[in-house]
C-alpha cells in the first residue's frame, strides 16, 4: 500500500489529468463527485484522515453511495460525499490508495470515469479493476495546491 500525503491535494487521473470535484461546489450530504478540470477550488481538494478523504470545502467524506453495510459493491455506484460516520456505518467511507490506484473496502473495484468517459463533467464512480496494476485510465496521482 502507498501513502497518502500530508495536508490538501488534488486527486488527479493520470491519463485524462482531470481531478475529483464535488459538482457544483456542493456542501449537503449526497452531492455528486465527478472528474473535472482543475480549478483550484477548494471544492477540489482533499485530505485524508485515518482512511476517510475529506473534502475541503464541504468538510465531508467521499463515500460509496449506498453501501453504509458493506456488501459487494455493484461496479458503475456512483461516488458522493456524506457525513463521517463512525464503524461499522462507515465501511463505504475507508480509502485505501495501491500502486496509483483508489479503492474502498471491496478490493475488486476501484475508482474511475462513469462508462470510462474521460472527460470534464463526467461522475466518478467505482469500477472492476481493469488491467490492474497497469491501466491508467483508473489510477489517479496526488497533486499539491
Amino acid at each position: 500500500m502507498s501513502d497518502f500525503p500530508p495536508g490538501y491535494f488534488f486527486i488527479r487521473n493520470v491519463e485524462s489529468n482531470l481531478v475529483l470535484d464535488v459538482r457544483a461546489s456542493g456542501t449537503a450530504p449526497g452531492a455528486n463527485v465527478l472528474l473535472y478540470t482543475r480549478t483550484g477550488n477548494p471544492n477540489q481538494l482533499w485530505t485524508y484522515d485515518s482512511g476517510f478523504l475529506i473534502n475541503k470545502n464541504s468538510g465531508l467524506a467521499l463515500e460509496v453511495q449506498g453501501y453504509e453495510n458493506g456488501g459487494d459493491i455493484t461496479p458503475g455506484t456512483i461516488l458522493v460525499q456524506g457525513m463521517k460516520r463512525d464503524r461499522p456505518k462507515n465501511i463505504n467511507q475507508l480509502w485505501a490508495y495501491n500502486y496509483m490506484y483508489l479503492m474502498p473496502y471491496d478490493p475488486k473495484v476501484v475508482i474511475a470515469a462513469q462508462g470510462d468517459n474521460l472527460t470534464a463533467g463526467t461522475l466518478a464512480v467505482v469500477d472492476r479493476a481493469v488491467d490492474f496494476p497497469n491501466n491508467i485510465r483508473q489510477q489517479w496521482a496526488f497533486e499539491s495546491p
